[in-house]
């Protein structure tokens, strides 16, 4: 068996595992990606705060849509590919200078929430309960965030919010928001590694 090959082998096993909400698995290819979607971004934000906060990005973009992976290409290419939309899309964002501010239906800039750009048939009601478990593992585990950290969390990670989006809604000085970011986006990370069967 090719190396490739084993890899793929390895990876449909975990996918599967992952699917069926076996967290650990997922938890393993975290392990397996994270550093090469961290330089897949890094070379197209060219910053390493924004590269680190958009990997984490894109893991909660990949854990909340397992269902919608089709093995008709590699786990990492599909992987690969939310991460540059999330890149481009995050630099896309930074050139806007003046947004609304409305919540109805949007996020708190007033732009639709974005959508994930994968080709899918619609989910059947038992992959729907899966995606709807795995969203609710999420947000236990930004629940166990002191509030303060909570709050910063969703501003980042959940409704995309800039560093200087933060620092405005929070009025905060801006070296404060990094500061704040970095210390919860561990702490997040260290529960994602810790207890991921639990939840």
């Amino acid at each position: 068996m090719s190396p490739q090959k084993a890899v793929a082998d390895r990876d449909m096993a975990l996918i599967e595992r992952a699917k069926a909400g076996d967290q650990r698995a997922f938890k393993a290819l975290l392990h397996y990606y994270e550093k090469a979607v961290y330089h897949l971004i890094l070379r197209i934000v060219r910053g390493e705060e924004d590269a680190e906060d958009l990997m984490y990005i894109t893991f909660t973009k990949a854990f909340r849509n397992l269902d919608r992976y089709e093995p008709t290409h590699s786990f990492v290419t599909w992987l690969f590919r939310i991460a540059s939309n999330t890149a481009i899309d995050f630099l896309r964002k930074k050139t806007i200078s003046t947004v609304s501010m409305n919540t109805d239906d949007k996020d708190r800039r007033g732009e639709q929430a974005p959508e994930l750009q994968i080709n899918s048939e619609d989910s059947n009601p038992e992959e729907k309960i899966i995606r709807q478990q795995r969203h609710h593992y999420i947000q236990q585990l930004v629940k166990q965030l002191d509030p303060d950290m909570e709050r910063i969390i969703r501003l980042r990670f959940f409704e995309e919010y800039s560093y200087d989006e933060i620092a405005s809604e929070l009025q905060l000085p801006l070296g404060t928001v990094k500061t704040q970011i970095h210390r919860a986006k561990k702490t997040l990370y260290q529960l994602i590694k810790n207890n991921g069967e639990t939840i």
